[in-house]
């Protein structure tokens, strides 16, 4: 798991992330040196760029094994473009997928999910109704990993 704040890191740890990385604490060069020696030099099978940032896009194919897969999933908005040598692609033989949202089965499976998994651990903040803006100004500036809002 690469990312920030700290907080979120421990709580990935918690979840069962094998290893983390704080971007706040480490430049892009180290954080694929690290992907890539803890792989014995491979890289990752698997890859979900999740952050919404364009430059992690180019990151994460670095990261990438040989013949392994890469999922886009945080660019929700158009964030920018994201400046890429496609002869790495075709390199590493890498299948590119992009995910935008889901349907109902994968709700169900992701519902199903939850209720094995300790969620109450992702909730840090509870806010009333009338506090909806304030939940969001708490996540934005990354206060918070998941607010609840309680009716």
């Amino acid at each position: 798991m690469i990312g920030a704040p700290a907080a979120r890191l421990r709580i990935a740890r918690e979840f069962g992330a094998d290893e983390t990385i704080d971007i706040s604490a480490t430049t892009a060069a180290e954080q694929i040196a690290r992907v890539l020696a803890r792989t014995n030099g491979r890289g990752a099978d698997l890859i979900f760029e999740c952050a919404g940032v364009p430059a992690a896009v180019a990151e994460g194919l670095e990261m990438t094994c040989v013949n392994g897969r890469y999922v886009i999933a945080g660019h929700y908005g158009d964030a920018g473009t994201v400046p890429l040598n496609p002869h790495l692609i075709n390199k590493k033989q890498l299948l590119i997928t992009g995910a935008w949202s889901a349907s109902n089965k994968h709700f169900l499976q992701g519902l199903n999910l939850m209720r094995k998994l300790p969620i109450e651990k992702l909730i840090t903040h509870r806010f009333g109704l009338e506090e909806a803006n304030d939940a969001l100004i708490t996540m934005e500036r990354q206060d918070a990993l998941k607010p609840v809002i309680v009716p």
